[in-house]
C-alpha cells in the first residue's frame, strides 16, 4: 500500500471538507450585516453585532462576532472577534477565540486564540499566542501599543 498517497489523499479531503463546512454553517446561521465591496476604502471603527465581510481595504478597529477577510481584501486593524476568517491579506493584532488562514491567506501580526485552522499555502508571519478557555483573558491581551 502506498501510505503516502493515501495520506495525501486524506488530508486533501479533509481540507476541502472543513474549508466548505465551515462557510456553509457559519454563513447558513450568521447573515452577512456589513459588507465591504473590493473597491471599497475604509478607515475607521467598526462594530456591529452580526458577520462582515470585507473585500476592500479597511484601516481601524473592528469588533464583532464573525470577521470575513475576502481573497482580494487588504485589512490592516485590531480585531477582536469569535471568529476570524481570512482569505485575503490580514496585518495587525487579532484576538480571536478561532482564527480559519485559508490557504489563499496571509497574516501578519499579534494574534491571541484559542483555536486556530491554517491550511497549506497559507503564508503566516505573525506571534500566535494559544489559550484555553472560550475567550481570552482581557487582563492578557495584546495592546494596540506592541509592535508588529
Amino acid at each position: 500500500m502506498d501510505w503516502n498517497n493515501l495520506i495525501c489523499t486524506w488530508s486533501d479531503k479533509i481540507r476541502s471538507q472543513s474549508n466548505q463546512h465551515f462557510i456553509e454553517t457559519v454563513l447558513k446561521k450568521h447573515p452577512v450585516e456589513l459588507y465591504l465591496p473590493e473597491d471599497t476604502f475604509f478607515e475607521g471603527s467598526i462594530h456591529v453585532e452580526g458577520l462582515i465581510r470585507l473585500e476592500g481595504k479597511v484601516n481601524g478597529k473592528i469588533q464583532c462576532p464573525i470577521v470575513i477577510i475576502a481573497e482580494n481584501a487588504l485589512v490592516t486593524a485590531e480585531i477582536e472577534a469569535n471568529c476570524l476568517y481570512i482569505e485575503g491579506h490580514f496585518r495587525g493584532i487579532a484576538r480571536v477565540s478561532f482564527l480559519y488562514l485559508s490557504k489563499l491567506g496571509r497574516c501578519e501580526g499579534n494574534i491571541k486564540t484559542n483555536c486556530i485552522f491554517v491550511e497549506e499555502g497559507a503564508r503566516m508571519q505573525s506571534k500566535v499566542t494559544i489559550e484555553k478557555g472560550d475567550n481570552p483573558p482581557q487582563s492578557d491581551l495584546v495592546t494596540p501599543s506592541e509592535n508588529l
